[in-house]
């Protein structure tokens, strides 16, 4: 199927997008048909079988492996890295609450983040004396200024930088490659799950193959854009894994990496 036909699949899986510009996909994003299809029949199947029947329950826990599968393939993780939480707010606090914060500690981010994000960065300013770094990204989608504000922001004692990579009130882009840099720079191991995250100067990063999981990725859609119902289709977990280690970053951090560890790697960028 051409590259056009496909999109215009999802795009009528998405009619909300036929009544306009549909900007506001952070908080009410368009609901897909298939969605509400399945929204109307949890409906109807609760009206006339009630809502206390143990297959209830059974089948929900079914639905939310089967989610936790499906995000766990793109981000490159094991389903028990995987959790799902009321909304984003509830997903961006859990990263913010995790860190052992002390007091002086320092948290770096943006004035054009959402509350929801904001809201754990000050109650960890509160509870822990957390000083709050706040950069201003540039107006004009200047990079270049826009990494010199974050450089003079990120001080030694910072523990998290938090920011969106889609600004919540303007739509610009953040430069995160560079961000990376700058974390390397100011002596911060970074690690992630995806590959080109050691490929753009993270330190490691360990997680499913990515090309694997694109091709893989690539079956399923090709399979609903042929009318299978997402519903119908098996889970999968990654088979294939890949641990990669930036020795230039190691260096640049004075970290020496263990033989053992190289040896397990499966690939070194020097």
């Amino acid at each position: 199927m051409p590259e056009e036909e496909k999109l215009e699949a999802v795009r009528a899986g998405l009619p909300a997008t036929a009544a306009g510009l549909y900007l506001n996909t952070g908080s009410v994003g368009p609901l897909p048909a298939e969605t509400a299809k399945a929204m109307a029949d949890v409906t109807t199947w609760e009206l006339n079988t009630g809502r206390a029947h143990p297959d209830y329950i059974t089948e929900t826990f079914v639905r939310m492996d089967e989610a936790r599968a499906a995000v766990a393939a793109v981000l490159g993780a094991t389903i028990d890295e995987i959790a799902l939480t009321h909304a984003t707010t509830d997903g961006m606090n859990l990263a913010t609450w995790a860190a052992d914060w002390g007091p002086g500690d320092v948290a770096v981010t943006t004035r054009h983040e959402h509350a929801g994000g904001l809201g754990g960065l000050y109650g960890v300013r509160e509870r822990f004396g957390v000083q709050l770094r706040f950069v201003e990204p540039d107006p004009d989608g200047d990079d270049d200024r826009t990494l010199a504000a974050f450089d003079a922001a990120i001080v030694p004692g910072t523990r998290l930088v938090s920011v969106s990579h889609v600004l919540w009130t303007t739509g610009a882009l953040l430069p995160v490659r560079r961000i990376a840099e700058l974390a390397l720079k100011h002596r911060l191991p970074m690690v992630s799950g995806i590959s080109g995250f050691a490929d753009a100067g993270g330190l490691m990063t360990y997680g499913a193959k990515q090309s694997e999981l694109y091709r893989r990725a690539a079956l399923f859609v090709d399979r609903i854009l042929r009318g299978a119902k997402p519903s119908s289709l098996p889970i999968e977990q990654p088979a294939s894994f890949e641990l990669v280690i930036n020795l230039k970053t190691a260096k640049a951090l004075g970290l020496v990496i263990p033989d053992s560890l190289r040896l397990r790697a499966d690939r070194l960028i020097e």
